[in-house]
């Protein structure tokens, strides 16, 4: 059984955090500072290391200039369809 840090939503949730990164340009180091928080705070996130919780998944993709609900609308939908294949 996966544990808490690679449960598949938790793991949709993050991948969706590092591609929008990535989509944006915008590296660890770059997120990191703007977060206020040491580079590896951000490489822990991304390599399903360290679990973040709802408020710090909203201050991420508000570092990325995005709006939060509007993204994890896209992760829910995403996770909607793979439940269909499944």
């Amino acid at each position: 059984m996966p544990g808490r840090l690679h449960d598949p939503d938790y793991a949709a949730l993050v991948e969706h955090l590092a591609s929008a990164r990535l989509r944006l340009g915008v590296t660890q180091t770059e997120l990191s500072r703007r977060l206020d928080r040491p580079q590896s705070y951000v490489t822990k996130i991304e390599r399903l290391e360290r679990r973040i919780d709802v408020g710090e998944w909203r201050r991420v993709m508000l570092a990325l200039e995005l709006d939060p609900a509007e993204e994890f609308r896209s992760v829910c939908t995403l996770l909607v369809h793979l439940d269909l294949l499944a």
